[in-house]
């Protein structure tokens, strides 16, 4: 818990603004640092008593001799959670150190709490990004990981859902920190993968809460989107929530992409290309750039005429005469949905 690099930073700290030596002893009262370099390793038998009692020991110049390694000066303990871990000694005459020998204590009690803190933020940062490219790269968790996302809270009931970010990789950290602090779900576990990707999986979530919550969090982000997979029942589908998420990722539609609106797009990939190629060129084989624009900017439209040609900027009547030419050329109407369906799915591969 006390390391050397820590104790070294409690005696540079503190002696830069007391102007007084400070040692930092273990529990076995041994020195392991001191602003004074000579007296490292060297055995402090005030310490050794304060840390066995966990009582301050003032030492004057003629108690020096009861306590062998000792100097004058005041030795007090070091504790972490009510648990004595050191023991702090600064050096000089009692009564001048008196008044500021608790702040020095308090000093180095704060140092070490940061520290802990810190460590234990970064462990926590770090198995969850274990966690992470486990399931990445396995499509499973490990009873271990399991075990440790429970004794953290994280309760696998369904739904749970993956979600994948989109955003520049020097704002993955600070994203991911936002995240965590403004999500406001106990249950989700948030990391990044070895691809430099945050991803984070929540349970016991509804769909409709947690598009909420996203909508929330990303309107305090900037440049960023994110995609959430489809729905796992059990801890078995995660890997697949993952890896829709992944795609829609790729098949990204706005700032939020759930699976379900590119799922119908990755089905329709999954063709050959060499026959999705095929099946467009037969189709629209006879129309030129001018049609093809107009058939586009009318799916986009839903099929509305007005819509379609102000889109365009077209008379109706202009529009109807291409609708009829299109008709004539493939011998699909694009009004008549089981027709407009296939020139639909034709424009979609054409294109890609």
């Amino acid at each position: 818990m006390l390391t050397k690099e820590l104790a070294n930073q409690m005696v540079d700290q503190t002696m830069i603004r007391l102007h007084h030596n400070i040692n930092v002893m273990d529990t076995s009262g041994r020195i392991f640092a001191s602003g004074e370099s000579i007296r490292l390793q060297q055995l402090h038998a005030g310490a050794a008593y304060v840390a066995k009692t966990g009582e301050t020991l003032v030492i004057e110049e003629t108690d020096i001799d009861k306590w062998s390694g000792s100097k004058a000066g005041i030795n007090l303990p070091l504790y972490y959670k009510e648990k004595l871990v050191a023991v702090i000694g600064i050096t000089g005459s009692p009564e001048e150190l008196k008044p500021v020998a608790s702040l020095v204590q308090l000093t180095c009690e704060l140092l070490l709490h940061q520290s802990v803190v810190t460590s234990e933020a970064e462990w926590n940062r770090k198995w969850k990004d274990d966690a992470i490219t486990e399931l990445m790269m396995t499509e499973r968790l490990s009873s271990e990981t399991m075990e440790r996302l429970s004794l953290a809270g994280f309760q696998f009931e369904a739904p749970m859902y993956c979600i994948v970010f989109h955003c520049e990789e020097k704002e993955v950290p600070a994203l991911r920190r936002k995240f965590e602090d403004f999500f406001d779900w106990s249950d989700k576990v948030a990391g990044v993968s070895m691809t430099g990707e945050l991803i984070a999986f929540t349970s016991r979530l509804p769909f409709l809460q947690l598009e909420e919550r996203m909508n929330r969090f990303l309107n305090v982000t900037t440049q960023v989107t994110a995609a959430i997979g489809k729905e796992a029942t059990s801890v078995q589908e995660l890997a697949r929530s993952l890896a829709t998420a992944r795609v829609a990722r790729n098949h990204a539609t706005g700032r939020i992409t759930p699976f379900a609106d590119v799922e119908l797009m990755y089905l329709l990939d999954q063709v050959d290309p060499e026959e999705r190629l095929a099946y467009a060129e037969s189709i629209l084989v006879e129309l030129d750039a001018k049609a093809k624009e107009t058939l586009r900017v009318l799916f986009q439209c839903e099929l509305s005429i007005q819509k379609t040609a102000d889109a365009l900027g077209i008379h109706r009547h202009t529009l109807s005469y291409r609708i009829q030419q299109i008709f004539e050329e493939t011998g699909y109407h694009p009004l008549h949905f089981s027709e407009a369906r296939k020139l639909w799915l034709a424009l979609h591969w054409l294109t890609k």
